[in-house]
Order: structure tokens, then C-alpha cells, then sequence
């Protein structure tokens, strides 16, 4: 794992949510909740943020 900086943090993002919904449609699932989790590095003082969305 490293560090990822400037416009790599929303490729990242992107990535890894295309990497869950082809998944979910190889298995024919939908979700109603999106939730993302990001946790700064400790040499950036540590912590993070978190959101949740639910669709109805």
C-alpha cells in the first residue's frame, strides 16, 4: 500500500468503485447504501472521513 496524492485519489476511487459494481452485476445484485471511508496517512496527521448514502 502507498500514499496517493492530487487527481490519483479519484482514480483510485473511480477504480474501485467500477471494481464493485461490475461484481455486483456479475452476480445480478443491486445495493441501496454507497458509503466511503478515506484515512489520511500518519504523516499527514492520521484520521480520515467517512459518508454513507442510502437511495430509496
Amino acid at each position: 500500500m502507498r500514499d496517493y496524492i492530487g487527481d490519483e485519489v479519484l482514480t483510485v476511487i473511480f477504480d474501485q468503485i467500477k471494481e464493485v459494481t461490475r461484481r455486483m452485476q456479475n452476480v445480478m445484485m443491486a445495493g441501496r447504501t454507497i458509503s466511503l471511508g478515506i484515512g489520511y496517512s500518519q504523516d499527514e496527521g492520521g484520521g480520515g472521513l467517512a459518508a454513507h448514502v442510502r437511495s430509496m
